[in-house]
């Protein structure tokens, strides 16, 4: 992970949900901007150096945490 995306800050409203989709969404642009995995040649669950893999981890498994939240609300509207 970049030193910019892991020094950055979203401030939130916590009370506002439109606040807080915001800030989900710009964290997820962020995360996937630093990933390479998804470039032939690269390998799959590989970011931009440097990193450590326990930061990939964590990025992952917030991202899986997003798109079942994500695709919960698709299904349930």
């Amino acid at each position: 992970m970049t030193t910019s995306l892991t020094s950055s800050r979203l401030f939130t409203d916590l009370t506002w949900e439109e606040s807080i989709k915001m800030a989900v969404k710009i964290a997820a642009a962020g995360m996937m901007r630093d990933y390479i995995g998804n470039q032939p040649g690269q390998i799959p669950g590989r970011f931009v150096e440097p990193y450590y893999w326990w930061e990939c981890r964590a990025a992952w498994g917030v991202y899986i945490l997003y798109l079942q939240r994500v695709l919960s609300l698709m299904v349930n509207q």
